[in-house]
């Protein structure tokens, strides 16, 4: 057998090879269609990395793009912001839109949680706040926050209640809370909202 006789034979041979794997995608797709349950999804293509899936009774084109995990982890932590962000005072959004470009979508989160407990701590420990939810709190509050009120916040944090549960912190614990309040502050210093 001479060497063109080789090569022929091993492009037949990847050919058949590559038939075989077109006929296993072609089964994984029946059987994702299978799966889903519904006997009006009929036919399935894949084009790329997408997979559009057609609705041959209803007429209507479901489109579904594969995403890569870096970017469904970013829209599950843009989730979680949302829903910490929707319970805070509303001026606390402009922070969270202005400190977005220099931060990590981990940072916002932490920072939304550790501003959420401020502000309960503030609604449960002072009487003009008693009175407000905790979304209807003026901006002028954190002018209003003496050096004193800082560090009795400093120690509830050492061990408090919330929602049923009970929760530490360490000295760690305690200035990370603080440098996000030091953040805070300072975004709404240099935008000269506050004073």
């Amino acid at each position: 057998m001479d060497n063109r006789q080789k090569i022929v034979k091993k492009e037949g041979a990847s050919r058949s090879k590559s038939a075989k794997m077109a006929k296993g995608r072609a089964a994984g797709e029946t059987e994702f269609a299978q799966n889903l349950g519904r006997a009006h999804f009929r036919q399935i293509k894949k084009q790329n990395t997408n997979i559009i899936i057609i609705n041959y009774f209803k007429k209507e084109w479901f489109y579904m793009k594969e995403r890569k995990y870096s970017d469904q982890i970013n829209i599950d932590n843009e989730q979680k912001l949302r829903a910490l962000v929707a319970e805070l005072p509303r001026f606390c959004r402009e922070y969270f839109i202005g400190i977005e470009p220099s931060t990590s979508s981990r940072t916002r989160i932490a920072y939304a949680y550790d501003l959420g407990v401020f502000f309960h701590y503030l609604h449960e420990n002072n009487a003009a706040m008693e009175k407000m939810e905790i979304v209807d709190f003026p901006i002028d509050i954190l002018e209003q926050i003496t050096p004193m009120d800082i560090e009795e916040y400093l120690q509830y944090l050492k061990f408090y209640h919330h929602n049923g549960k009970e929760y530490t912190n360490d000295e760690r614990g305690q200035m990370r809370k603080l440098a996000c309040l030091r953040s805070f502050y300072n975004y709404f210093f240099r935008k000269e909202i506050i004073e």
